[in-house]
């Protein structure tokens, strides 16, 4: 309905406003009493914007105060309504029935494809009248909500998802239209031999004499109809004291089937349009007769959860809310319909059984159906609510359900349960040792902390036998040791990282519709660990703190995101040019700065959409300060000691026990469901958090690195660098001595 439009238009202003006051509070630069008064100014404003742009499309509307979530998910909230909406109409009851093999066409503002719900719809047919686009888009919103009703897939689920989409746009970024431009969409629509015509929208009648009408959209309506295509259109929300006596057109010509709202409950919505069936001498119209009297049946128009597309600034932004409004109620009249023809293709346009005779049949069933019927038709509440299953069986014969508990079961496991989407966030933060990490863990708004206590954690992961940035990074990404990815230090001579694929590689492998993401600040892991192009966005950053505003962005933006590998550098810049230990003030503290960036990413994700599964690593490539206090490079045990924390999936909380860093890769990718190598490509790390008790890795078997022979005979070096000191001084004695005798003789 056009009225909704606004009501979504207006929904966008007041997010945004929300969204810029809870800003402004977060800083504490505004009282709460501030808020209050300012909050309260603005949606004056907001209301007053309504009331012009309601007064443009020739209608009052009934703004209703919904439940919005942003744009990262559904709330529980919104969840349940949407239930309770299926539970009331009917949908519960329909088995595995899907609107497959019907066409329907929806004449709004567009549809956005790219809404996290809408991923997987392929659209039969699109036409702009607006703009003339190829491509589907929604500038408004409104349409992308109706089709979101029928077609959604994911928490909030559509009632008819197998149905085949015709979207034609022919109301603009305000949800504005004229006579023509709806009659040219109903014209295209019946071009495109669809079975059903779904119009959410309206205005005031035209002048009917002789069967023709001074509209052009109600005589391309009756075409439509002429040929038995169902049209469903809305009552109008301009229900209450300042109702109009009648619903809106097309929804009052006599054999569309025109639908009134209902709450959650099935308690008629006050803001639904009131029919008028008494007939008129001016105009002149004969008084409807049954089943032909408006509304002829409610559904759903209050609190009803729907997807939402806005564009802010020029950027698309997807969400989910709640409208309230007959439009909500057209799509779900129309979903059922279109379940029932896909059980009953005998009534379709064109059909052996369709045609004039079919709507008229369709609609003595809708009456018949009707949950809580009334005995005669009501102006208000028409013949009752709308109930799916029982119109199916009244046009079929036979249950929607056939009578099978199982295949009942089945609807409900399928159709009720949320869809979940495995995740994967890996946060390495390079040079940390465990001990400094574990003192960190204290601190107010910690990774660290928060890690230790929502999932397995150890301070004692041991990264191999070279506590070297290139093996580690390349053990850690890979999965399997230095002995077989041929990186011994961080010059990568004669590596093999060519047979042995990242992580990046094989998930990319596996889905290449996943979308992976690599922010780096150390050169090698982007041009040479990974690899040029393997991850859907690679990106390298000279400064820690660029690195985390783009993981923030695209946190917060994408939620389209799979995989995101972060890796700073600043503890380790600090180690090397103040000592890594935690004695030293400036690499303590670039530990802790880490530790708050990675606490902020965790934040973030706690906004991202609830049915998303993220499974988070938090590790280090080495520690450092053990032989030499400004290096890592000899591995003694502090040098390979770091910490390892996993949260989220199928990890088992509490502290780790021979966690080592090739377990990273086969984690993440035991989450992810993604095929492990087998054979003698098999890595050589574990899921070590999903399965405490898991076998050790294999130990690898890896030439000692130079600096740790050094490290390790230190003191037999040192005697024998002494004793050839001393060697050569008393030879140098001896030979100054007898020179000088020689000398002294000529």
């Amino acid at each position: 309905m056009w009225e909704d439009l606004v009501v979504h238009s207006a929904r966008k202003t007041l997010r945004k406003i929300r969204i810029f006051f809870r800003r402004l509070i977060s800083y504490s630069l505004i009282s709460n009493n501030e808020e209050s008064d300012s909050f309260g100014f603005l949606i004056s404003i907001v209301l007053s914007l309504i009331l012009i742009l309601s007064v443009s499309v020739g209608a009052l509307f009934y703004i209703n105060k919904g439940v919005e979530q942003g744009v990262w998910g559904p709330s529980s909230q919104l969840i349940d309504w949407h239930y309770d909406h299926l539970s009331t109409s009917g949908f519960d009851e329909m088995g595995d029935w899907s609107g497959s093999g019907v066409h329907v066409c929806i004449i709004d503002t567009g549809i956005e494809l790219n809404h996290p719900h809408l991923r997987d719809i392929q659209l039969a047919g699109w036409l702009d009248l607006i703009d003339n686009r190829s491509e589907p888009y929604d500038d408004e919103g409104h349409g992308t909500a109706m089709a979101g009703i029928l077609v959604a897939h994911g928490s909030i689920p559509g009632v008819a998802q197998g149905v085949s989409l015709h979207v034609v746009k022919a109301l603009d970024y305000s949800g504005s239209g004229n006579d023509e431009t709806i009659a040219s969409a109903v014209n295209w629509c019946i071009n495109q031999e669809t079975d059903i015509i779904s119009m959410s929208l309206g205005g005031s009648p035209g002048f009917r004499f002789f069967g023709q009408s001074t509209d052009e959209s109600e005589n391309a309506v009756q075409d439509a109809l002429d040929l038995g295509i169902f049209v469903v259109a809305a009552a109008g929300n301009d229900g209450g004291p300042d109702d109009d006596g009648d619903v809106e057109s097309p929804g009052s010509i006599q054999r569309v089937i025109c639908v009134g709202g209902h709450d959650r409950f099935g308690e008629i919505w006050e803001g639904s349009s009131e029919g008028d069936n008494d007939g008129g001498f001016f105009p002149p119209r004969l008084p409807n007769s049954d089943p032909d009297m408006k509304p002829e049946i409610t559904a759903g128009g209050h609190e009803v959860a729907v997807l939402m597309a806005t564009n802010s600034s020029g950027v698309i932004q997807y969400g989910w809310g709640s409208s309230s409004g007959t439009s909500a109620a057209t799509a779900f009249a129309t979903g059922a319909i279109a379940l029932t023809l896909e059980g009953s293709p005998n009534l379709k346009p064109g059909a052996v059984d369709g045609g004039q005779d079919a709507i008229e049949s369709m609609k003595n069933h809708l009456m018949n159906s009707a949950s809580n019927g009334n005995p005669d038709h009501d102006d208000l509440r028409g013949y009752g609510k709308l109930n799916a299953a029982k119109l199916f069986q009244e046009v079929s014969g036979e249950s929607p359900i056939n009578n099978s508990q199982s295949e009942l079961q089945e609807f409900q496991d399928d159709f009720l349960t949320p869809i979940i989407t495995n995740k994967v966030l890996i946060i390495g933060i390079d040079g940390v040792r465990g001990d400094v990490a574990n003192i960190v863990s204290s601190e107010d708004n910690s990774a660290f902390g928060r890690m230790q206590q929502e999932g397995a954690w150890t301070y004692s992961s041991d990264v191999g036998p070279i506590s070297v940035s290139g093996p580690s990074w390349s053990s850690m990404l890979t999965g399997v040791w230095c002995d077989r990815h041929g990186v011994f230090d961080n010059g990568f001579a004669n590596h093999k990282l060519d047979s042995n694929p990242d992580i990046f590689e094989l998930i990319e492998a596996h889905d290449s519709s996943l979308e992976t993401t690599s922010l780096v600040y150390w050169k090698p892991i982007d041009s040479t660990i990974i690899g040029k192009d393997i991850a859907d966005t690679q990106e390298r950053f000279e400064e820690d703190e660029d690195l985390h505003l783009r993981a923030v962005e695209i946190l917060q933006d994408d939620s389209s995101l799979d995989v995101l590998f972060v890796a700073y550098d600043d503890p380790d810049y600090a180690g090397h040019r103040h000592g890594f230990s935690p004695l030293s003030e400036e690499y303590v503290d670039a530990v802790k700065l880490a530790d708050q960036r990675a606490f902020e990413l965790l934040e973030i994700l706690d906004d991202r959409d609830p049915f998303e599964e993220w499974l988070v690593i938090i590790t280090s490539d080495h520690g450092g300060g053990g032989a030499f206090e400004f290096s890592h490079s000899p591995s003694t045990e502090i040098d390979r000691t770091t910490l390892m924390m996993v949260r989220g999936g199928d990890t088992v909380s509490g502290e780790m026990e021979n966690s080592v860093v090739v377990d990273v890769a086969v984690t993440a990718l035991t989450h992810m469901d993604i095929p492990l190598p087998t054979g003698s490509n098999s890595l050589d790390g574990r899921a070590l958090a999903f399965e405490p008790n898991s076998e050790a890795a294999r130990s690898p078997d890896c030439p000692k690195h130079i600096s740790y022979t050094i490290a390790e005979n230190s003191e037999t070096i040192t005697v024998g660098l002494f004793g050839l000191s001393g060697f050569l001084i008393a030879a140098s004695v001896i030979w100054y001595k007898r020179r000088k005798s020689k000398l002294n003789d000529e």
